[in-house]
């Protein structure tokens, strides 16, 4: 998936296209990605070109808005670390080349344990797993706070000697075998294991629709 950055140097992935209730064209990401560093509402968002073997920072848009801690899905306590922000430009090639490499999003999913997932990070690159847990509990550290994060995606590598992400890869999509996107990527451990957000309840928190494709426009305004 597409590298980014923030305004104050907080790098992530770039997790997919999206669209809201009024047509606003958006892009997906992890609150402590777009929002990292102290970085506030209408900030500048890079992503990062590498095509030609240098890097360069391509403004993108600017974050808009996005949630990091608990909230309630479907009846449960669930934790989300997601954000949006607004396309401000016509999408570079390069990026819906880096979308495309992760593969067709053929919309969203809700997963369970035993099932094959995949992501593509711009680090490790497409790396396969299995979801090993639909309701982890974990305690990640954020900005020197303990949080507690429960109903979560634990995906463990189906190859032992790798890890399903690295640091750096947070806001990666997961997606099935069906090509369905299944949790955004927010953390990793010590095992290698992937730890992920739930995707259905990342975008109903934001209001927001999954792009499988999304014309170029400008300003967030469909064309």
């Amino acid at each position: 998936m597409l590298p980014i950055v923030n305004a104050r140097g907080v790098p992530g992935a770039l997790g997919g296209l999206a669209r809201g209730p009024d047509g606003t064209h958006y892009f997906i990401s992890c609150q402590h990605v777009l929002f990292g560093a102290g970085a506030g509402a209408n900030e500048k968002v890079f992503a990062i070109d590498e095509a030609d073997g240098r890097e360069r920072l391509i403004e993108i848009g600017r974050t808009a808005r996005g949630f990091l801690g608990r909230v309630t899905h479907q009846g449960q306590p669930c934790f989300i670390d997601c954000a949006i922000g607004v396309l401000t430009c016509e999408v570079p090639d390069f990026v819906i080349r880096g979308l495309q490499a992760a593969g067709p999003m053929q919309g969203v999913s809700s997963t369970h344990p035993g099932a094959r997932v995949s992501k593509q990070g711009s680090i490790t690159g497409r790396t396969r797993g299995t979801v090993t847990d639909v309701n982890w509990y974990d305690r990640p550290l954020f900005s020197d706070r303990l949080l507690e994060a429960p109903g979560q995606l634990l995906i463990s590598p189906s190859n032992p000697e790798e890890s399903f992400s690295v640091p750096g890869e947070s806001g990666c999509a997961v997606v099935d075998e069906n090509d369905c996107v299944v949790g955004f990527l927010w953390g990793c451990n010590q095992h290698g294991e992937g730890i992920a957000c739930p995707a259905t309840a990342a975008l109903q928190w934001l209001d927001i629709t999954l792009e499988p494709q999304m014309p170029a426009g400008r300003n967030g305004e469909a064309r």
